[in-house]
């Protein structure tokens, strides 16, 4: 990985599956990095975790992988931190407004000049700035899992969030070799998620119907959603098939689609694979990714 232009001073607030990988991705290109945590066992053992995949998939080195850790240290607790001097907080915690809203709240009273950057996927961010009273210095970074196997990041602005905060976020994020992901208008969900609740609506449709089983419509995608739109997305797979043929799609198609507003429980769908079979998969994942980040010359 290559090294940022500027060191900086990062707090990661939470130490999850998502915070620990931010973390990670900050010290790999040479930030200093402090991270917190609630559960201290429960973090450094995630911590651990990131390192490990970053070791495996990322690292330059052994060096790199152990300069990583140094940069971060063990995880601590809020009430041991210094909250001065910050240039840059990410908070990944909880999808709970007041609890982010606190949490940063605390560090742009300490840290005036600080970012403060949330990975919420779902809340608005205008309105955490609002509660956090920091609106102008508040934008989200909504990463994808795993963190640091995908390359994309959304960049959203609040309302308020300042221009010269979005400039900042964004080239750090590029020098960080991510892809920033541009969100023009702070919905909720934002872009992806609001894309990936669209297909997983339909797609569980299609199983309530007795259209095709779960594994089938996973292989549907996998196979031929997928690979395909790796390489054009959606709106240049449409230019690509002929504009005409996907208007007559949509005029055929869109009257069938499911409009539900809720779904249930989506677990009751599923065809229950076991842990075992999970990992097979997971690890399957993160080595695809990893090849798909060394042929971007991301890695």
């Amino acid at each position: 990985m290559r090294p940022t232009s500027e060191r900086q001073s990062v707090l990661v607030i939470g130490c999850g599956r998502m915070g620990s990988q931010i973390a990670v991705e900050y010290a790999a290109t040479g930030h200093r990095v402090t991270v917190t945590g609630r559960d201290l066992d429960a973090a450094n053992a995630r911590l651990a975790q990131a390192l490990n995949l970053f070791r495996r998939y990322r690292a330059d080195s052994e060096e790199a992988a152990l300069a990583a850790r140094e940069a971060i240290g063990d995880v601590r607790g809020w009430d041991s931190l210094s909250l001065e001097g910050i240039d840059i907080a990410v908070e990944s915690v909880a999808e709970d407004l007041g609890l982010k809203a606190d949490l940063l709240g605390q560090v742009a009273a300490a840290s005036p000049a600080a970012v403060l950057a949330t990975n919420t996927s779902s809340i608005r961010v205008s309105d955490l700035g609002e509660a956090a009273g920091a609106p102008a210095r508040v934008i989200g970074t909504h990463y994808w899992n795993p963190p640091l196997l995908m390359p994309a990041v959304e960049v959203v602005s609040g309302a308020d969030t300042g221009a010269e905060v979005k400039r900042a976020m964004v080239d750090r994020l590029v020098e960080m070799g991510k892809v920033p992901i541009a969100v023009d208008r702070d919905v909720s969900g934002f872009v992806w998620n609001r894309l990936q609740a669209a297909l997983l609506r339909e797609a569980l449709w299609l199983v309530d119907n007795g259209v095709a089983s779960a594994d089938t419509i996973d292989d549907a995608v996998r196979f031929g959603l997928a690979p395909r739109a790796t390489h054009t997305g959606v709106f240049r797979t449409v230019e690509l098939g002929g504009v005409g043929v996907w208007n007559a799609l949509m005029e055929n198609v869109l009257p069938e689609l499911s409009t539900e507003s809720r779904v249930g429980d989506i677990a009751s769908r599923l065809d229950g694979h076991d842990r075992g079979e999970l990992a097979a998969v997971e690890e399957v994942r993160d080595r695809g990714l990893a090849a798909r980040l060394r042929e971007l010359d991301m890695s």
